[in-house]
């Protein structure tokens, strides 16, 4: 089973579009992501205007990338872990 991200990017160098945007556009997208990052749910069409829409997708390539990077990051620490298992089983059964 898949290890869950328990955390998501926000990156600053968004600050300057977000603060063009209308403030309940902005909570209504933050909070459109945070249900996409906790539980898969994207919200409907037209629950949303172009603007609160546009900040959701953004968050959610960024929430896409980082469980991504996660992933990769968490097999090759599995991968690199099961070799130095093995590794130590091979040394114990030469030396004896």
């Amino acid at each position: 089973m898949a290890k869950k991200l328990s955390w998501f990017p926000l990156y600053g160098n968004i600050q300057g579009a977000v603060e063009e945007m209308r403030p309940d556009n902005v909570g209504k997208a933050v909070l459109a992501a945070l249900r996409y990052f906790n539980e898969g749910e994207t919200p409907k069409a037209g629950t949303m205007d172009s603007e609160a829409s546009f900040l959701f997708r953004v968050l959610k390539k960024d929430i896409a990338k980082a469980e991504s990077n996660y992933q990769t990051v968490s097999e090759k620490k599995s991968a690199a872990a099961r070799a130095r298992w093995e590794k130590e089983r091979n040394k114990k059964n030469t030396s004896v």
